[in-house]
Order: structure tokens, then C-alpha cells, then sequence
């Protein structure tokens, strides 16, 4: 399925700058769908890499709603999956990231401990499915030392159906 979403033009990729969590800073990214966007965002995969070479890093996946995420910085690194010469259209989802603590209006779900120098990955296969208005966010608590993290994300767009 993401091979026929990437060849409508349908499915993105993209990643956030490095991030710094640790030492008394929290940290986070997310997949945000945003609130007037008409089309639902299917997770395909996500991938945290830690390129600290002597801690690991902690990451809790939260989902809620996006307005609670304030002010973030939007990721320039998001591409379609499909490279052609007549660009695909523009992604509704946002990759956007920001320091801080873990917003409101959402829940904690599950939690990743990423081992120093790597990546830990996981394929959805479009089995998280995040509607207009919501969030998909990786929380990277402040306790212990200071790591650098990279937080990437592929996801394709349908229509809402009415």
C-alpha cells in the first residue's frame, strides 16, 4: 500500500533537525495533522536515532491534539516518496519539533528506550491513523545526560469520506 499511496503523490517522508534532550532540557517532534486539513494522515513508519555515542535516550509516544503543541518549529526535511519531474502536491502533515515539557490534551501511550549510537524503528503500516486536528508526538524527558536525537516519519494522506 505505500508503494500505490507513493505513486498518486500521496505519501511523505521527512524527518526533524538534530535534537538535544537531557541535562534539564526535555525535548519533542511530532506528525501533526493539522485542524482544517480535510484528509486523514496513515502512519506508515517512524524511526528515533540516538546519535549519542554513550547514553541511551528515552522516548514516549503521546497522541492528542495538535493545538496543544503551541508554537513548534515546522521540518523544511519533508519530501514525497515519489521523486518525478512534475512535483507532487504539497504534504498536509507537518514534521514539527520544539523543547519543553510534555503537552496537555493528550495521552502517554507507550515508551522506547533507544540504545546509544542507534536507531530504533517500527512500521505501522498505516495502522495509526491521526484526523484532522490531532498529534502524533515523541516526548524525550530532560532527567539523565544530554543525547542528540533525530526523529523521522513516513505517512501517506487519504480524503476524509463523508
Amino acid at each position: 500500500l505505500p508503494m500505490a499511496m507513493a505513486m498518486q503523490c500521496k505519501y511523505y517522508l521527512g524527518q526533524t533537525e538534530p535534537l538535544t534532550a537531557g541535562g534539564g532540557t526535555s525535548a519533542w517532534a511530532a506528525l501533526v495533522n493539522p485542524l482544517r486539513s480535510e484528509v486523514h494522515l496513515f502512519v506508515n513508519e517512524y524511526v528515533i536515532t540516538n546519535r549519542s555515542a554513550a547514553y541511551p535516550a528515552e522516548a514516549q509516544l503521546w497522541f492528542g491534539k495538535a493545538a496543544s503543541l503551541g508554537n513548534p518549529t515546522v521540518s523544511q526535511f519533508v519530501t514525497p516518496g515519489f521523486v518525478q519531474l512534475s512535483p507532487c502536491p504539497q504534504p498536509q502533515g507537518q514534521i514539527v519539533y520544539d523543547t519543553g515539557p510534555l503537552p496537555m490534551n493528550g495521552t502517554a501511550s507507550a515508551t522506547r528506550v533507544v540504545p546509544p549510537s542507534s536507531s530504533v524503528a517500527a512500521e505501522k503500516t498505516g495502522h495509526w491513523i491521526l484526523g484532522p486536528g490531532t498529534a502524533l508526538l515523541f516526548y524525550f524527558p530532560g532527567e539523565g545526560e544530554a543525547v542528540d536525537l533525530i526523529v523521522s516519519l513516513g505517512w501517506w494522506e487519504q480524503p476524509m469520506y463523508r
